[in-house]
């Protein structure tokens, strides 16, 4: 215990918690809900409904770096970031309205009780899944509706999506709404469909990726005990992945995106070995 004890200091004595508020560059309102990280590290806040956050770092020389739903995406020294504000994403302007009368499914999945759930321990990390541009999409190019498959513990719980085209390099790019599709997910391992007609989405002829951004809010914890006794956090809803022979899964961590590999051979789950992962997602597109 002494051992224990001794190694935790530094890090207590040398740690501080940064506190602040986010705001929109040119309204002054604050920005609910984005994403602030420690630059390629494992440190990272979620700004609450009113754009408070807090973070705990170990140095004032360190970057953080924030993002959110319809915003630029900003880097700024821990000593700069008073006052903090972000400035609106150059808007992708969509002139046309989709009618809804007739609709296409694209993307399929078959989700067993056994398979992979993705959650978070308390980090607002995203998970994207990249979907190319379908074949015959001249008739049908608005998203209307998205179906994932949630592995929930609780009711009333709350997720988010983003929605970004396909960039130059093959990551992310630009947002394609400057909204944060927030929807609830009920307890149970089922489908959950959102509607995404508000949002009036059109399918980018570059590719399309769906990101899953998960909400470190009050009302998402599910707590867990042992025997020893000790508790940890973790927070629904889950969200359900497939082993796939290609490459279709983006990871959004320490303030970048990476294309996440093939599992090792020796995966604990053997239908996943080396495999990638794919979310479960289907797409409903209309004209």
């Amino acid at each position: 215990m002494k051992l224990i004890i001794l190694l935790l200091l530094p890090t207590l004595a040398f740690s501080q918690l940064t506190k602040g508020i986010i705001k929109d560059s040119t309204t002054g309102k604050p920005i609910p809900y984005a994403n602030i990280w420690v630059e390629n590290e494992d440190i990272s806040a979620m700004a609450d409904s009113i754009g408070q956050y807090a973070i705990r770092t170990t140095s004032a020389g360190k970057t953080l770096i924030f993002s959110a739903a319809g915003y630029k995406a900003k880097k700024a020294k821990l000593m700069e970031i008073r006052g903090l504000m972000l400035a609106p994403a150059t808007a992708i302007e969509i002139r046309e309205k989709s009618l809804g009368t007739k609709t296409v499914k694209f993307g399929d999945y078959n989700v067993d009780r056994g398979d992979l759930t993705f959650g978070s321990h308390g980090k607002p990390w995203m998970l994207a899944r990249k979907f190319r541009l379908p074949s015959k999409l001249s008739d049908t190019p608005f998203l209307k509706e998205i179906t994932l498959f949630a592995d929930c513990h609780n009711n009333n719980m709350k997720l988010s999506l983003r929605f970004f085209e396909v960039g130059a390099d093959g990551n992310p790019g630009r947002e394609l709404t400057d909204k944060l599709a927030i929807f609830r997910v009920d307890r149970g391992r089922d489908d959950v469909t959102v509607d995404l007609t508000p949002y009036n989405i059109k399918f980018p002829e570059n590719g399309l990726f769906v990101a899953v951004s998960w909400m470190i809010i009050s009302q998402n914890v599910k707590v867990w005990y042992d025997k020893r006794p000790m508790q940890w956090k973790e927070y629904d809803p889950g969200i359900a992945a497939l082993p796939s022979e290609e490459s279709s899964t983006w990871s959004y961590a320490a303030g970048k995106w990476e294309e996440m590999g093939r599992t090792p051979h020796d995966y604990a789950m053997k239908p996943y070995r080396d495999k990638f992962v794919e979310l479960a997602m289907k797409l409903t597109l209309s004209n």
